[in-house]
């Protein structure tokens, strides 16, 4: 099974969310080729705010999913929400230097818990919001996605692009 990363930054507006992200998006008329997520991982990578001098705090959520969720973020990090796989939630706390410090440590709150059974098909999308203490502008996280290819029958793959599709039957 060969293994692809997918890797990048995002900017989010301060105290808001960004969603739909689109990292992945395989097109073509063979359905035989899937990825699953193996591990996946995000970070804050810079929290830009003049307030300096205080110690801060903060949180960040974020979500995989295999179809658009839209801005309704209290629902999508439900995992009722059938196109969503993978969640992460951190607390950041700042120092006045602008030192940031996971409450975890970034390695120990940096992973999202999978959903073992979801095979992507199509696309992946990640989604994220913050709530920064202090922050003015942009806040700029950083993902590293784990996939491993895997062979499918075209059956297989029609299934699995239609069980990864909005089917959340709430919204």
């Amino acid at each position: 099974m060969p293994t692809m990363t997918l890797r990048g930054d995002l900017d989010v507006p301060e105290t808001g969310t960004s969603f739909d992200n689109l990292i992945f998006n395989y097109q073509s008329p063979d359905r035989t080729r899937a990825w699953k997520v193996t591990r996946a991982r995000f970070w804050i990578s810079d929290w830009d705010s003049p307030v300096i001098g205080n110690d801060k705090t903060g949180m960040a959520s974020a979500v995989l999913a295999t179809d658009a969720v839209g801005p309704n973020f209290g629902n999508s990090s439900r995992a009722s929400d059938n196109r969503v796989f993978g969640w992460c939630q951190q607390q950041i706390l700042c120092r006045a230097a602008n030192i940031f410090l996971p409450q975890n440590g970034l390695y120990g709150q940096a992973d999202f818990i999978l959903d073992s059974d979801r095979i992507i098909t199509n696309q992946l999308y990640i989604n994220v919001m913050n709530k920064l203490e202090g922050a003015t502008s942009t806040t700029t996280i950083s993902y590293l996605i784990e996939m491993d290819e895997l062979k499918i029958t075209p059956e297989r793959g029609i299934i699995l692009q239609l069980k990864g599709i909005g089917q959340d039957i709430d919204d």
